[in-house]
């Protein structure tokens, strides 16, 4: 059911609008393997990814309030609500920086395990956008329309990385 769940929940990522499902699917697709599996890495992965969308809904909560707070009151909300929102969004930031990190190697740690090629091939495709962002950051700045291209270059590679991973834990399921 685990690998199900992490072929469905890629497939999910790759497509806009309901890769909110995906994101949900994932991790919680992660922990249940990695418990069944008995790897660690794998249930760490789940751990981070949960634990990080669970962040970024306390934020968004957070922010709501002091939205609401204004909208009711008409007076400012106090910066304190914003500046908490601030920080559970850092903490949520650092934490999917690691999830990313962490699903990276679980995707090279369950081809290697399972001996998939389309996994392995998905977590290196997940390098290759991740490099390519890092270089298209500056790049994006200084030559606008050079950059922009290559931002549609790393959806496109995501989305295979995705559909590449979804169609691995798929076929091994």
């Amino acid at each position: 059911m685990s690998k199900k769940a992490l072929g469905i929940g890629y497939i999910l990522m790759a497509i806009p609008i309901i890769d909110i499902i995906g994101l949900i699917i994932t991790p919680i697709g992660w922990f249940l393997l990695g418990k069944r599996e008995g790897k660690g890495l794998w249930k760490a992965t789940g751990i981070t990814g949960i634990i990080s969308f669970i962040l970024v809904l306390v934020a968004l909560a957070i922010t709501g309030i002091g939205a609401a707070f204004e909208m009711f009151t008409g007076a400012v909300a106090p910066t304190e609500i914003f500046r908490g929102a601030n920080a559970v969004l850092i903490a949520a930031a650092i934490l999917l920086l690691i999830f990313a990190i962490l699903s990276i190697a679980s995707l090279w740690s369950a081809g290697k395990h399972y001996d998939s090629g389309l996994l392995k091939a998905a977590s290196i495709l997940w390098i290759v956008t991740i490099v390519l962002a890092i270089i298209s950051i500056p790049l994006a700045i200084v030559l606008l329309f050079f950059g922009l291209g290559l931002w549609i270059l790393l959806a496109i590679l995501a989305f295979i990385a995705n559909i590449l991973a979804g169609v691995g834990f798929l076929k091994i399921a």
